[in-house]
């Protein structure tokens, strides 16, 4: 195989690609990314076995003089053309060895034989819709940041995707917290969809949309998979039962507030300053039209912030975590965020133009 592209696109494609290869693969190739010629493009694939990539580099610079497929480590291959300062490179591939040759510089780098490396899926065409960029990017930014960090149960490590008519719901949890996010979209076949994606495949696939484009959506056997002009994203689908998340949303609830959403993160924030590891809590005292938020930490200090509200229920003092309550203020977009809950023991909902859900269990202050 031989080739010369732009130096600055190859490297995009590969910082791409490379963001979902293994780091410390099973096995060397696990660490690589196969690069082929393909109706007069390159195309880039990764894969870390559980979410893969395809990618379709454009670039107006590129010849193709022998076609074929190469095999190379992804982050060596993506050093040396950070290194480097021509603006078209010449690459040749011949056994097993890529020669990449610039001016005053010239690199061998040893490879692998392409048909070792992973097969990855193709776009499946069953249960697919069609919605924008945009929509699906704020659904994403808006669940799969709840989802669980540690390896808990395994189905908390992944964000629900629900499809049912024309509902598309995304749900994260991590058991002390739950981002739920929902938009209307067109779904002209029907499709049904209702899978736990994994979080880094869910956030890869918002990573590869650009500008105003329009995403394709597919799910087979258990695989779900993202389509753009330029790239296909398909991941495995993790294992296991969601919990019913429907029940952990608190419903007709006697207290009721309604904040200016900045006043309420800036409150948060100066609250937040004088807390520690080892008092990651901040309290919110409710009282009629004002809102206190009190914070103390031994060796550290205390903080009193207040601001005011719109406050139906009685005078009530609950605790929270106040980087999960940043967390979910930090997705919402309205003016105003509507806050409710039972008592200071039950979970408390964030509520958000009718389209986001987040709810917050308290800490015990006793």
């Amino acid at each position: 195989m031989k080739f010369k592209c732009s130096r600055e696109r190859l490297l995009g494609g590969l910082q791409t690609v490379g963001s979902v290869v293994s780091t410390r693969g099973m096995k060397p190739v696990y660490e690589s990314v196969l690069i082929l010629s393909r109706d007069g493009q390159l195309q880039l694939q990764g894969t870390d076995l559980e979410v893969a990539i395809r990618f379709n580099l454009e670039d107006e610079q590129l010849v193709v003089e022998e076609h074929g497929s190469l095999v190379v480590p992804a982050a060596r291959l993506a050093a040396i053309l950070k290194e480097v300062d021509d603006d078209v490179i010449d690459f040749t591939w011949e056994e097993q060895t890529l020669s990449v040759d610039c001016r005053g510089s010239h690199f061998k780098v040893n490879g692998y034989p392409p048909e070792e490396f992973p097969e990855i899926p193709d776009f499946p065409t069953e249960s697919t819709i069609q919605l924008p960029a945009e929509v699906f990017r704020r659904l994403v930014a808006r669940s799969a940041f709840a989802a669980a960090k540690e390896k808990m149960r395994y189905a908390l490590n992944g964000v629900l995707f629900s499809l049912e008519g024309d509902r598309l719901q995304l749900v994260g949890t991590d058991g002390r917290r739950l981002a739920h996010a929902m938009a209307l979209v067109e779904n002209p076949d029907g499709a049904s969809i209702n899978a736990i994606a994994p979080t880094k495949g869910i956030n890869q696939m918002a990573r590869i949309i650009e500008g105003d484009e329009v995403i394709d959506l597919s799910m087979k056997d258990n695989q779900l998979a993202a389509r753009t002009g330029t790239a296909v994203v398909v991941s495995r689908l993790v294992e296991g039962t969601f919990p019913k998340f429907e029940e952990v949303i608190p419903e007709n609830c006697e207290r009721k507030a309604i904040f200016n959403r900045e006043e309420l993160i800036s409150a948060v924030r100066k609250a937040r300053l004088l807390t520690n590891k080892e008092s990651q809590s901040v309290r919110f005292v409710f009282e009629e039209g004002r809102l206190s938020l009190n914070a103390r930490a031994a060796e550290v200090g205390e903080a009193n912030v207040s601001i005011s509200m719109s406050y139906e229920g009685e005078p009530t003092a609950v605790a929270f975590n106040p980087g999960y309550v940043l967390e979910g203020l930090s997705v919402m977009e309205g003016e105003t965020v509507s806050f409710e809950f039972r008592s200071p023991t039950s979970p408390a909902k964030f509520t958000d133009k009718g389209e986001f859900t987040y709810v917050v269990m308290p800490i015990d202050i006793q």
